[in-house]
């Protein structure tokens, strides 16, 4: 879900169609996909555990986003000989490393206060008797439950 987000943020001030966008999405969807489907999961039975997705869903997509996207979105707009209105406003130097520097520090402070109160909720909510016993985050069975007296998935999707 957020990596449509992810692909298209190095653009978003620059792309104004619908259409696009939609297949940016897609795009990025079905890459999220195929990763947590195909790629993941051998990841993790190598012992290279990506609890969250962070390297696909994530990390590629912004590289598709900055390396692909970008120009060829760029690319496209000379082809066609428009230029979005947002590209023909003049931006000082100033005026960028200030907002640049703006976008950093709120940034970070919401990165470290939100953390601060999960890792404070966590506190609070912890049973320490739990800690060892939560083995979901290292199993090799993407989304599927494994009993504990076998280790094969109860039930197999087919695709």
């Amino acid at each position: 879900m957020i990596s449509g987000g992810v692909i298209i943020s190095s653009v978003a001030a620059y792309i104004d169609n619908i259409g696009a966008c939609m297949a940016v999405g897609a795009f990025a969807g079905f890459f999220s996909s195929f990763w947590l489907r195909k790629i993941h999961p051998n990841l993790n039975k190598r012992k290279v555990y990506d609890h969250m997705g962070i390297i696909g869903p994530i990390t590629f997509n912004a590289i598709f986003g900055g390396v692909g996207l970008a120009p060829l979105l760029f690319q496209v707009y000379a082809w066609i000989g428009t230029i979005p209105s947002i590209m023909l406003t003049a931006i000082t130097s100033n005026q960028s490393i200030l907002f640049q520097l703006l976008c950093a520090g709120l940034s970070l402070g919401v990165g470290l206060s939100l953390g601060l109160l999960t890792g404070l909720l966590c506190l609070i909510f912890r049973n320490p008797e739990d800690d060892y016993e939560n083995e979901k985050l290292v199993s090799p069975h993407f989304g599927l439950y494994v009993s504990e007296d076998s280790e094969e998935p109860q039930s197999r999707i087919q695709i």
